[in-house]
């Protein structure tokens, strides 16, 4: 409760100092903690929101969090949907933020590695991550289930993120959750396992461009 009341203000507090003349303002270490509001302006259901906050590039607006978390308040489901989204910064320009630290809790995503990459059925084997909820995926729910692929190091895999575009990255469905944790995924085509075996793909973007065990 005390990380809500710490945040519950906190935007309005940031616009004052900026419509006061403030070109920044420092938000105190600690954690805040943000609420899915009941009724917001804007399409979606943004938990922070900076708006109509207009600098420029010879004085920007500067806003200081370092050693400060927001804590965004998920559903916690496989997919991001109505309710889980965060932070918005809207109609503004040459705001920056520094040292901010974002999280969510309960996780929005399922977080996993892959255990067996399957090329003749299509699929991923991939054991969760602890602190993640499993929500299978069915072919009547095949639009909630998108694969973002990352390196062992946290890096984007950004040449298969690509194949967003055709629905490459797409499920249509999952198995269930068996007792080591693991599920099967299975893609809605075969554009992305079977592009990253090619001789070109592989020459392009070498081992940092294909998905791996682990």
């Amino acid at each position: 409760q005390n990380q809500i009341n710490r945040g519950r203000n906190l935007a309005a507090s940031i616009k004052t100092a900026w419509s006061h003349g403030a070109l920044n303002f420092t938000i105190a270490p600690s954690d805040y903690r943000f609420e899915i509001p009941i009724k917001y302006p804007y399409r979606f259901p943004y938990q922070f929101i900076l708006d109509n906050i207009q600098a420029n590039e010879s004085h920007p607006f500067q806003i200081f969090a370092y050693g400060v978390t927001f804590w965004l308040t998920m559903d916690n489901t496989s997919a991001p949907h109505e309710g889980s989204f965060g932070i918005y910064v809207y109609n503004s320009s040459f705001v920056q933020i520094h040292g901010l630290t974002i999280d969510e809790d309960p996780r929005s995503t399922i977080e996993a590695t892959i255990e067996k990459i399957d090329r003749s059925r299509n699929a991923l084997l991939l054991k969760m991550l602890p602190g993640s909820f499993f929500r299978q995926i069915t072919k009547s729910t095949q639009n909630t289930g998108r694969f973002i692929p990352y390196k062992q190091n946290g890096n984007l895999i950004t040449a298969l993120y690509s194949f967003q575009t055709n629905r490459g990255i797409y499920f249509s469905n999952t198995s269930y959750l068996d007792k080591n944790n693991s599920f099967w995924a299975f893609f809605e085509n075969t554009k992305l396992l079977t592009s990253m075996m090619t001789p070109e793909w592989e020459k392009a973007y070498g081992s940092q461009g294909i998905l791996q065990v682990g």
